[in-house]
């Protein structure tokens, strides 16, 4: 089985220890679905956006290192890759901050030539695997070739496999997000 995952992979500050220092990581909910995959031997690649700088070669250094495909990264080099930080609130509940705005992820449908790289790196795999979040975050105008890209790989006998992954504050609205949810479902 190949499968693609497709999503943002960020940086994660978080506690090192029980001091303020903090450590950089790797994650991100498909990335980190990518990592598990290809620990169980699934042949597994991702799909995403990503800077031209240190910070970007650090994910793509941990995607190797987890036997994660990085084939179908594509680069963006006026861009940063997202940010967020994990802290622990007065109960030991984790919290999450993020910056992630400017994401070069964000932007991986903003063309026809990106569409057209996307569609014909995932047609290699037998599944895609995407999450709400994924959408949550896409730039809207992007949205009509994210559909676009769907409907090829659905055309071309890719399955989709989507995990709702609702995070309420990334949505305009409970409204936005029922239909996208709903319309992923039909894929």
């Amino acid at each position: 089985m190949v499968v693609t995952c497709l999503g943002e992979v960020m940086l994660e500050l978080r506690p090192a220890d029980s001091s303020s220092q903090l450590s950089l990581g790797v994650g991100g909910d498909t990335f980190n679905t990518a990592v598990m995959l290809s620990r169980e031997n699934v042949s597994t690649g991702y799909l995403t956006a990503l800077g031209k700088d240190r910070f970007s070669d650090q994910i793509l250094d941990r995607a190797h290192a987890e036997g994660v495909g990085t084939a179908g990264v594509q680069f963006d080099s006026d861009a940063l890759p997202g940010l967020y930080l994990i802290q622990n609130d007065a109960s030991g509940e984790r919290e999450f901050f993020y910056w992630r705005d400017h994401s070069p992820s964000r932007r991986l449908f903003d063309s026809d030539e990106k569409l057209k790289a996307c569609i014909e790196y995932c047609c290699k795999s037998e599944w895609l695997y995407l999450s709400g979040i994924t959408v949550a975050v896409m730039a809207q105008q992007q949205k009509r070739r994210f559909l676009e890209f769907l409907k090829a790989l659905k055309n071309t006998g890719v399955s989709i496999a989507f995990d709702p992954n609702y995070r309420p504050r990334l949505w305009d609205s409970v409204e936005d997000a029922k239909l996208w949810h709903a319309t992923l479902m039909g894929y």
